[in-house]
């Protein structure tokens, strides 16, 4: 699995989110769920959800290895471009459009319209992409690479594709989320080392990191502004939250 993919879904805090999900094991074997669950899978075979809308559309991967979109009325398989062999799909915004990535030789990011496949933007030297999430307007963001293995985050806006602003010499970033204000947020490495930074407009903004820890990644944020992420030291993690546009962190066990 090509690096920048475990990277987008948080592989810098995965101990914590391993801690986390053993305690949520232990809560749901002490009490009944609170929930109803309904699987929903396309097909009888292993399947994944990433993303849900307000309207409950949920998208994932599985099927075959082919991306799929549920809702109440069924699911839908996701094809892949024409030539490409597999698909994933990642999010889905309040309309109803889908990205994630075709899967061929070359991975690249790519949106459904009403299940119809479309290659997003791409550029160059940057063969290889994928789009983690989309807002209301239609505006994708996630990462392009190249096959020495470097990553840049990207903004898909309009049919074409922005490669953002990094730190100095850093040749692995990417963006995780975008809001419906297209402000970003993500991470950026230099020397091994992430730390969590946003986007906005013209505006580059590194969010620091929590006295004790050397790494921080920023994985959300809401309309107003406050963005959560992680800080790890090795083995050892914290959930942040930034908020006012503050140096603040707000840390949680």
């Amino acid at each position: 699995m090509h690096r920048g993919f475990v990277r987008a879904f948080g592989a810098l805090c995965l101990p914590l989110l391993a801690t986390a999900m053993l305690g949520a094991q232990v809560r749901v074997q002490a009490a009944a769920p609170a929930y109803e669950l309904v699987d929903v899978s396309p097909t009888s075979g292993h399947a994944a959800a990433f993303g849900v809308n307000n309207a409950g559309q949920v998208v994932g991967g599985g099927a075959g290895g082919q991306g799929f979109i549920w809702s109440e009325a069924g699911s839908t398989i996701l094809k892949s471009i024409p030539r490409d062999s597999a698909s994933i799909a990642v999010a889905v915004n309040a309309n109803g459009l889908v990205v994630g990535q075709s899967r061929g030789a070359l991975p690249r990011a790519i949106q459904w319209k009403k299940g119809k496949p479309k290659l997003l933007g791409k550029l160059a030297g940057l063969p290889i992409s994928l789009a983690e999430t989309i807002n209301a307007r239609g505006q994708a963001v996630g990462w392009a690479s190249n096959e020495s293995g470097g990553l840049w985050p990207v903004l898909w806006s309009g049919g074409h594709a922005k490669k953002l602003r990094t730190l100095p010499g850093s040749t692995w970033s990417g963006a995780h989320a975008i809001n419906n204000q297209g402000q970003i947020v993500g991470y950026s490495e230099v020397g091994g080392i992430a730390h969590g930074v946003q986007w906005e407009g013209k505006r580059f903004t590194d969010l620091g990191l929590l006295p004790g820890y050397p790494e921080s990644s920023a994985t959300a944020l809401n309309e107003v502004g406050q963005i959560v992420g992680c800080a790890q030291d090795g083995a050892r993690g914290k959930a942040i939250l930034w908020q006012d546009g503050q140096d603040v962190f707000h840390a949680f066990q």
